[in-house]
C-alpha cells in the first residue's frame, strides 16, 4: 500500500530546466514559476518548431523560454528534462534524448500506460522519473498535485522547489502512471458518458426533464460510497440492465447519435450480471452488500478463473 506524503522545501532556485514539448501543461508550469519569481533558466524543443509554428515560438518568447533546435540540446546542462508530449510520443521523446547522466533527471509527466513508461525508462536510464498529474493544470499551474515514482529520494528538495505539491509515491517506475490510468477510467469515462447523454438530451429537447432526474445519482458523500452503491446494482441486476442498455443503443442509433459509451455499459453490465453473484455467494440470500471491494474481488476471481 502506498502512502501519500507531501514534501515541501525551500531551496536556491537557480537551475536549468528543459522541456520536450511545449503545450498546455508546459506553458502552465512555466507561467506558475514566473509568477512565483523562481530564478529558472528555461528552454524547450517542440516538433512544431520544425514547422515554423510562430504561435508557439511567440509563447516561448513571452515566457522567456529559449527555443532549442533539437531534443538533445534541451538536455545540455539541465537539472531536469521534462517530457510533456502526447501519450503516443512517449517513446519517441525518450529516444530523441537518449541516455542521460545521473545529474539530469528526466521527468515524464505524460498520461501513458505504466508499461510504456517502463519502456521509456529503459531508454533514458536511471535518471527517469514517472510523474502522474492528478488534476487539470489550471488554475494551480506548477502547484498542481503530482505523484512521482522512481529514483526521487536524493532529489526531493530540488523537485519540491519546482513542483511544491509533488508527492513521492513509489520507488517503482510505472506505479504513479498505473494509478492515473485506473483513476482515468472514472474521470474520463464519466466525461464521455455525460457528453453522450447530453447529446441525446439536447437533441431530443428533453434536457430540462432528464438532468433534474439525475440529481439523486450524485447524492453520495464521496466516490467510494458511489462505487459501493453502483457495483451492487451492476452485480445484482447486470443482465436486466444490459438488456436495457441494448435498447438505449438502438434508441441512439435511430436518432443518428453516437452510442459507444452505452454499448460499453451494456457489455460491462452483462459481464458482471452473468456471474450471478446473488445466487453463488454463500450467505447472500439473494442480496449483496453495498461493498465495492467485496463485489470487485468476487468478479475478479471469476474473470481470472475463466481464462
Amino acid at each position: 500500500m502506498h502512502a501519500y506524503n507531501a514534501h515541501i522545501w525551500t531551496l536556491d532556485t537557480s537551475m536549468k530546466l528543459g522541456f520536450l514539448g511545449f503545450g498546455e501543461a508546459a506553458q502552465a508550469f512555466v507561467t506558475g514559476w514566473r509568477h512565483a519569481g523562481l530564478d529558472l533558466e528555461l528552454c524547450a524543443y517542440d516538433i512544431l518548431f520544425d514547422n515554423d509554428n510562430e504561435s508557439i515560438r511567440s509563447r516561448c518568447r513571452d515566457l522567456d523560454v529559449t527555443t532549442c533546435n533539437s531534443p538533445r540540446q534541451v538536455g545540455e546542462g539541465a537539472t531536469f528534462v521534462i517530457s510533456a508530449v502526447t501519450a503516443d510520443q512517449v517513446m519517441t521523446a525518450a529516444q530523441s534524448i537518449g541516455k542521460l547522466s545521473e545529474e539530469t533527471l528526466y521527468l515524464d509527466i505524460n498520461s501513458a500506460a505504466p508499461q510504456k513508461k517502463q519502456a521509456a525508462a529503459a531508454v533514458v536510464g536511471s535518471a527517469y522519473v514517472d510523474l502522474a498529474v492528478l488534476a487539470p493544470v489550471h488554475p494551480k499551474l506548477h502547484a498542481t498535485r503530482i505523484l512521482m515514482a522512481g529514483p526521487t529520494r536524493d532529489h526531493l528538495e530540488t523537485l519540491a522547489t519546482v513542483f511544491p505539491a509533488a508527492e513521492a509515491f513509489s520507488d517503482s517506475i510505472g506505479d504513479a502512471s498505473r494509478l492515473k490510468m485506473i483513476r482515468s477510467i472514472f474521470v474520463k469515462g464519466v466525461e464521455a458518458v455525460a457528453l453522450e447523454c447530453s447529446l441525446a438530451a439536447f437533441h431530443s429537447g428533453l434536457d430540462t426533464d432528464i438532468f433534474p432526474s439525475l440529481n439523486n445519482v450524485l447524492e453520495h458523500a464521496d466516490a467510494r460510497s458511489l462505487a459501493d452503491y453502483m457495483t451492487e446494482r451492476v452485480a445484482t441486476h447486470g443482465l436486466r440492465r444490459a438488456a436495457e442498455m441494448d435498447e438505449v443503443c438502438d434508441t441512439l442509433s435511430h436518432m443518428g447519435l453516437p452510442n459507444a459509451m452505452s454499448r460499453a455499459a451494456a457489455e460491462t453490465q452483462r459481464l458482471a450480471g452473468a456471474f450471478r453473484l446473488t445466487e453463488d455467494l454463500p450467505g447472500s440470500d439473494g442480496k449483496l452488500s453495498n461493498n465495492a471491494e467485496e463485489i470487485s474481488r468476487e468478479v475478479l476471481k471469476r474473470i481470472v478463473g475463466s481464462r
